[in-house]
């Protein structure tokens, strides 16, 4: 007697309450299945109205699939024609602005403070300088003005083995920041002869193979 007719929403809330909480068998789902083999969804084709899509994502939110779950949806798409060669409808389109802010606030935790490696926002400045092209010209040019050669024991490249050298500052890095470019207060050195300055703080390497 009621074929064809809407539901209001009391009686939508009514009959949500009297089912809340009671799983549907898998015999229930059998039948419930059998019945609407090879009928049209009504609404099929007829896009969802935003309140419609703020109930559903509301409704959703915080659910995560069981490992069944996800193997039955896996299953299901595995072999399906539709589903083979199928290009995502959203394939190729730009993030909107909009999208972008909400996919960035939804990782910010994980970038920031649950990441491990969080320190707080601030990058080490002495690891921006030394990865720039400036710092890199002026450890070559210490280099090239020693000849390659330790200026306290004189290891250099060919004698028989590979030496490390590293440029040196006489006056630290993180105390002297005018003279950080200087080549003149650069010194090469080799590691053993590096490792005995007080008040070492970095390591700014270069492998010369022997010849």
């Amino acid at each position: 007697m009621h074929l064809g007719q809407h539901m209001t929403e009391e009686q939508r809330a009514k009959d949500s309450s009297v089912h809340m909480g009671h799983p549907v068998s898998t015999e229930a789902r059998a039948k419930m299945s059998a019945s609407h083999k090879g009928q049209r969804a009504w609404n099929k084709g007829i896009p969802m109205t935003d309140e419609q899509k703020t109930k559903s994502s509301l409704a959703h939110k915080g659910q995560i699939a069981s490992p069944e779950a996800r193997a039955h949806m896996s299953a299901a798409g595995m072999g399906n024609k539709k589903c083979v060669g199928r290009v995502p409808w959203n394939k190729g389109l730009p993030w909107s602005p909009e999208a972008r802010a909400v996919l960035s606030a939804n990782h910010a935790d994980m970038r920031r403070e649950l990441n491990p490696f969080w320190k707080g926002g601030v990058t080490s400045e002495n690891h921006i300088i030394r990865g720039s092209s400036e710092y890199v010209a002026w450890r070559t040019a210490v280099f090239e003005r020693d000849n390659y050669t330790c200026q306290e024991c004189g290891a250099h490249n060919g004698t028989g083995h590979t030496v490390v050298l590293e440029a040196h500052h006489l006056h630290e890095f993180a105390k002297y920041p005018a003279e950080r470019f200087a080549v003149e207060n650069g010194k090469t050195l080799c590691v053993a002869c590096h490792n005995k300055t007080k008040g070492r703080y970095h390591k700014d390497r270069v492998k010369t193979t022997s010849k």
